[in-house]
C-alpha cells in the first residue's frame, strides 16, 4: 500500500461486489465514481470520462495522455476484487519517467505537474502485477482541480493542445505543515495492504505536524473492531483500541509536540478486512485558557491541592485524562505523595529528573487511594502526574505532597540479606495439545531465565523447578508453587515466570478488582489458572518476597488480583486488554523473557553496586522496550498499550516494594 500525503490524496474503499456479467467492471467504476465525489468534496473535477480494461497478470498496457504545462494533475488506477498489485507509470517523449506508483497495492495514485509552455502528450503504463482470477478489470481516472467546495470558483480554464478544457492549481505534496480544520479518509483494509508483526492489516496516513497543534484522529467501522496507531517524528507511538462511550471508534487526541512528520496506522484488533471511515481533525494551537489547563502546576511540600479529571485535560495514550504537577527535590528527602478520590479509581505516576518512572495504582486495603512513598534519588524537579486507571474516568481528586515520617532507604542503602535465596517456579510452553495453538520459543523462555537466575543471581540448581509443554499441567503449577512456599524463608525471593498463551474470560459475578467483568487467564497445557486462583496459590505463604513475571497476551490484569497483596512485584508483557507479540528476533517467545534475562544473567541493569533493585531493573526494561521494540517500519510496528506513563508496552507494579529495595544479589 501506498503511503501518502493527507489532504492532498485519497485512499479509495473497495466498491461492494455486483452481479451480472459485468460484474468485474462494475467494481472498478464504482471505485471511480467514489474516488470523484471524494476529489470533488476537496475542490477536484474528473477530466473527462475513465478508461476501463482488463488484462492478464505480467500485461502492461498503453494509454497517450494529453496535459497542459503548468497544471497539476492527479491520475488514479483501480482495480477488482481478485487484483491485488497494480502499478501506474508516466513517461515522457523521451522515455524517462515522469512518475510512477509501483509500491505492492491496488490502488495506485499519480500527481504530474508538467512544465514548459503548451501542452505535451505522455504514455501512462497500467501494469497488472498480481491477479488471482484472469483477466482482472481496471480503471485509471484523470482529475485537476476544478469547482471548489461550497461553488466557488476554481482557477481560470487552460487550454490544452487536443482543444480540452483543463483546469489547475490544487495544492501540492512538499507543503510544509498539515491544514487547520478536519478531513475525511474513506479507505479498507484487506489482502495486498501491509502488515503489523502480529498480521493485522495497516493503511499509514502521514501528515506534518508544528508544535502546539491538536490532533484528534477518529476511525470508526461497521466491519471490524478498529485500532489507531499515531507515530511520532520520534518514533514514540500513542495507540486506541475503543473510545470511552463510542462503541465502533477508536480515538486518538493529543497536543503535538514534536515538528515533523507523524504516521496515522489505521489497523484492527485483530486480523480482519472491511471498509472504515478515518476522521482527521488537526486545529490550531490550544486558547490561552486551554493552555493553562494543560500547564503544569507548583506542588509545595505540605501542601494538599484538589483537582477535577474533566474534557480539556492532557489525554494519556489508553484515553486517561491528566493533571500535571511539579516540585523541585534533593537527594535523601523522604517524601510521600498521596491522591485520592471518591469519583474515580485513583493512579499516580512520579517521573524523576532522569527519567524514571514510579507509578502506584491503589494502596492495599485503602480503595481510592495512591500512594508513592520513597527517598528521593536525586537533587532536580520532579514532575507528578495525576490520571485514572482507566481511560475516560472524570471526577474531583485530592493530591498531597508532606514529608514521610519514617526513615527511608536511600538509593545506595542495602537490604539483601547475606543468607538470602532465589527460589523460582519457571513455566513455558511452546506445545500445546493439538497443533493449532502450538507457540516458537516460548517453553525456550522458561529456560533462559533459568539459567540467567543459576548464573546471574546466584540460585541454587535445587531451588528451580522448570516445567514445559506436557509438564506444565494445573496440577503440576500448584504442586511446584506449594514445594517452593514451604520453603520460603522471610529473606527470601520467589519467582515465578510464565510464558505462553493468556486468555480472557467473563466473570459470572462482579468484583471490584476486575471491573471490567474478565478474569485473566494463563493458558497452562491441560487447563486455565485464573488470576485469583493463582492468588489463592500465593496467599498461603504469606512469608518472603515474590515477583510475578508473565510475559503473555493480557497479563497485566494479574496485577490488581495478585500484586495488591503485601511483599509483590508484578512485571507483565502487556496490559489486560492488550495482545502480546513473539519477539522472533530474538528467537525468544516474548520480549520480556529476554530483557529480564539480560537484566539478570548478564548483568545488565546494575548500577556498579552488585545489586538490582526494583527500580533497577524495572528501568532497564523500559529502555530495552523503547530502543528494542520502538517500530521502524510498517512490518515493524506491534501494538504496545502502554505503561500509561511511558513510551514501553511493559507494564510493572511494583506493589509495596520499595522501588531501592535490592531483589537480586548478583554473582560476580
Amino acid at each position: 500500500m501506498t503511503t501518502v500525503a493527507l489532504a492532498l490524496l485519497v485512499l479509495l474503499p473497495l466498491a461492494a461486489f455486483g452481479q451480472g456479467a459485468d460484474e468485474w467492471e462494475q467494481q472498478v467504476r464504482d471505485q471511480l465514481a467514489m474516488a470523484s465525489a471524494d476529489l470533488r468534496d476537496m475542490g477536484y473535477v474528473a477530466a473527462g470520462q475513465p478508461v476501463v480494461g482488463a488484462s492478464d497478470a505480467g500485461v502492461v498496457e498503453r494509454l497517450d495522455l494529453s496535459l497542459v504545462n503548468g497544471v497539476d494533475y492527479v491520475v488514479v488506477g483501480v482495480c477488482d476484487a481478485d487484483c491485488t498489485d497494480l502499478d501506474l507509470r508516466l513517461v515522457d517523449g523521451s522515455g524517462a519517467v515522469v512518475a510512477d506508483d509501483i509500491e505492492e497495492d491496488d490502488y495506485p495514485v499519480l500527481e504530474v505537474s508538467p512544465r514548459g509552455k503548451g501542452g505535451a502528450t505522455f504514455t501512462l503504463q497500467i501494469g497488472m502485477v498480481a491477479c488471482a482470477s484472469e483477466p482482472c478489470a481496471w480503471g485509471v481516472g484523470l482529475f485537476v482541480a476544478g469547482e471548489a467546495p461550497g461553488g466557488s470558483a476554481g482557477p481560470p480554464a487552460v487550454a490544452s493542445s487536443d482543444g480540452a478544457s483543463r483546469r489547475g492549481g490544487f495544492g501540492r505534496r512538499g507543503q510544509t505543515s498539515a491544514p487547520s480544520g478536519g478531513w475525511t479518509e474513506r479507505g479498507s483494509l484487506g489482502a495486498g495492504d501491509e502488515t503489523l508483526q502480529s498480521g493485522e492489516y495497516l493503511d499509514a496516513y502521514e501528515l506534518e505536524g508544528v508544535p502546539g497543534r491538536r490532533l484528534r484522529v477518529d476511525m470508526s467501522s461497521q466491519d471490524f473492531d478498529t485500532y489507531l496507531i499515531l507515530v511520532a517524528p520520534s518514533g514514540e507511538q500513542l495507540e486506541n483500541d475503543d473510545a470511552p462511550g463510542q462503541p465502533g471508534h477508536s480515538v486518538l487526541e493529543t497536543v503535538l509536540e514534536e515538528a515533523g512528520t507523524y504516521q496515522v496506522l489505521a489497523t484492527s484488533y485483530e486480523r480482519a478486512t472491511g471498509r472504515y471511515d478515518l476522521v482527521l481533525d488537526l486545529s490550531a494551537a490550544p486558547t490561552p485558557a486551554e493552555r493553562q489547563q494543560l500547564e503544569v502546576v507548583p506542588l509545595s511540600l505540605g501542601a494538599r491541592q484538589t483537582g477535577a479529571l474533566e474534557p480539556g485535560d492532557l489525554a494519556l495514550e489508553g484515553g486517561e485524562l491528566a493533571d500535571l504537577y511539579e516540585f523541585d527535590g534533593r537527594a535523601g528527602q523522604g517524601i510521600v505523595l498521596e491522591m485520592s478520590s471518591r469519583e474515580l479509581d485513583t493512579y499516580l505516576g512520579l517521573l524523576m529528573p532522569d527519567g524514571a518512572i514510579l507509578e502506584n495504582d491503589d494502596v492495599p486495603q485503602r480503595e481510592g487511594v495512591s500512594v508513592i512513598e520513597l527517598a528521593l534519588p536525586m537533587d532536580g524537579r520532579y514532575q507528578v502526574v495525576a490520571t485514572s486507571y482507566r481511560g475516560g474516568e472524570r471526577g474531583c481528586y485530592e493530591l498531597s505532597l508532606r514529608s514521610s515520617a519514617q526513615p527511608l532507604p536511600g538509593p545506595g542503602a542495602r537490604h539483601a540479606a547475606a543468607d538470602s535465596r532465589v527460589l523460582a517456579l519457571l513455566v513455558g510452553i511452546s506445545d500445546y495439545p493439538g497443533d493449532e495453538q502450538d507457540l516458537s520459543y516460548t517453553a525456550e523462555d522458561a529456560v533462559r531465565i533459568r539459567d540467567a537466575l543459576l548464573a546471574g543471581a546466584g540460585m541454587r540448581p535445587e531451588d528451580g523447578i522448570l516445567l514445559t509443554d506436557s509438564e506444565a499441567t494445573v496440577a503440576n503449577v500448584s504442586t511446584a508453587l506449594a514445594t517452593l512456599g514451604s520453603r520460603l524463608r522471610p529473606s527470601d525471593l520467589l519467582v515465578f515466570f510464565y510464558s505462553g498463551h493468556g486468555n480472557r474470560v467473563p466473570r459470572s459475578d462482579f468484583q471490584p478488582s476486575d471491573p471490567d467483568s474478565f478474569d485473566e487467564t494463563l493458558a497452562l497445557y491441560d487447563g486455565e489458572l485464573t488470576d485469583d486462583e493463582l492468588a489463592a496459590l500465593l496467599d498461603r505463604f504469606p512469608t518472603g518476597q515474590t515477583l510475578l513475571v508473565l510475559d503473555s497476551c493480557f497479563s497485566g490484569g494479574f496485577a490488581k488480583d495478585v500484586i495488591s497483596a503485601p511483599n509483590r512485584m508484578g512485571l507483565f508483557s502487556s496490559e489486560e486488554d492488550v495482545t502480546s507479540q513473539v519477539a522472533a528476533k530474538f528467537r525468544a517467545g516474548g520480549f520480556l523473557a529476554v530483557f529480564l534475562a539480560d537484566a539478570i544473567g548478564g548483568g545488565h541493569a546494575d548500577d556498579g553496586d552488585g545489586e538490582l533493585t526494583a527500580l533497577e531493573i524495572s528501568q532497564y526494561l523500559y529502555e530495552r522496550y523503547r530502543s528494542d521494540v520502538k517500530s521502524t517500519g510498517a512490518g515493524d510496528y506491534v501494538r504496545t498499550g502502554g505503561p500509561r506513563l511511558g513510551y514501553q508496552h511493559l507494564v510493572v507494579d511494583r506493589g509495596s516494594i520499595s522501588p531501592y529495595h535490592p531483589l537480586f544479589r548478583l554473582v560476580r
